[in-house]
């Protein structure tokens, strides 16, 4: 901004600020230096190589010398170092924003006994009366530097009192929206009801079967399933590292999974470089159909347009709007 920083690294100050965790503080940091700039700057140099050799064509058409070839393999390699970074956009905002977890199952199987081994403090009442915690409870912990937000629901069971049965609706419809769902089941008494067989069915992938009170019950592994189940015991710890081993596995799923630290995390970013990526091709299609070099131009220049509202370098009313409403500036 005003020749001093690029909107990447502005927009990086807020990162730093609004960040939740460790992981997600030194990836902000890093796009602050400028690891993200550069590589948006040796694209837009490329491009604008390609401009001024498309311009020279234009321009100067009755010239002898032969037209110049378009390098249409620096144009596949542009693509595919946007295609990279658009592939760390689910990364980076996992890091930056994080994602809803919610610990379910029936009544007294030990939610609010793990949901305070996750915090290492007192947080949730624990007894062994049922229906203790009669609403969720939330906090926000750090698994594998992804910043969660955990639940401890209401136990989930029909009741007549008319408060409990409100705290499992509106707990249903929380655990409806979480990433991942944490499925409490006591293992000494492990036998689920048709009914949450049915459950945990429909919430898919998005569901972690997780047996309780493993130090109550020896050879608790031997269930019948077919690989070894997850188990726990708030009580002890014991199986509580692979348990958030697991969830970091579960939601890093998907990822590319490098050490890759030039990522991508706004809404802004992400569409931007989608425009220049669907401009270049564009572009490339438009000199395989050999269309008019006046009318493939517009493509490259669509393309630098799309670059420099990313860096701040072409800039709108619109765009300043939308980025700078992410900041609380002069509250």
């Amino acid at each position: 901004v005003h020749g001093k920083m690029d909107l990447t690294r502005a927009e990086a100050v807020h990162e730093i600020v609004t960040s939740k965790t460790q992981k997600g503080h030194l990836l902000a940091l890093h796009r602050l230096e400028g690891a993200l700039e550069k590589t948006l700057k040796n694209i837009r140099s490329t491009l604008l190589d390609l401009q001024t050799s498309l311009e020279i064509q234009l321009d100067y058409p009755e010239e002898d010398a032969p037209p110049l070839p378009v390098p249409l393999d620096s144009i596949q390699k542009t693509i595919a170092s946007i295609d990279r970074l658009l592939s760390t956009y689910r990364e980076g905002k996992l890091y930056q924003e994080g994602v809803q977890i919610a610990l379910a199952g029936r009544t007294n199987v030990g939610k609010s006994s793990l949901f305070n081994r996750f915090l290492r403090e007192e947080r949730s009442i624990v007894s062994e009366i049922h229906g203790t915690t009669r609403d969720y409870i939330e906090a926000t912990v750090s698994i594998g530097g992804i910043p969660v937000r955990l639940y401890d629901t209401a136990g989930l069971r029909s009741s007549a009192d008319p408060i409990e049965a409100e705290g499992v609706k509106r707990s249903l419809s929380l655990i409806e929206s979480c990433a991942l769902v944490l499925f409490l089941i006591d293992c000494t008494d492990p036998a689920l009801t048709a009914e949450e067989e049915s459950f945990l069915t429909r919430l898919g992938n998005r569901v972690l079967r997780v047996y309780t009170k493993i130090d109550l019950r020896a050879g608790w592994y031997d269930l019948g399933e077919t690989r070894t189940p997850l188990g726990v015991s708030a009580l002890t710890g014991e199986g509580f590292d692979r348990l958030l081993a697991e969830i970091e596995s579960r939601l890093k799923e998907g990822l590319h999974g490098g050490t890759e630290e030039v990522l991508i995390e706004s809404d802004r970013q992400k569409e931007l470089l989608e425009r220049c990526r669907h401009a270049l091709v564009r572009f490339r299609e438009g000199l395989e159909k050999n269309l008019p070099l006046d009318i493939v131009a517009l493509d490259i220049e669509d393309a630098l347009t799309a670059l420099g509202e990313l860096t701040g370098e072409v800039t709108t009313e619109e765009m300043l709007t939308r980025m700078f409403s992410r900041f609380c500036v002069g509250k």
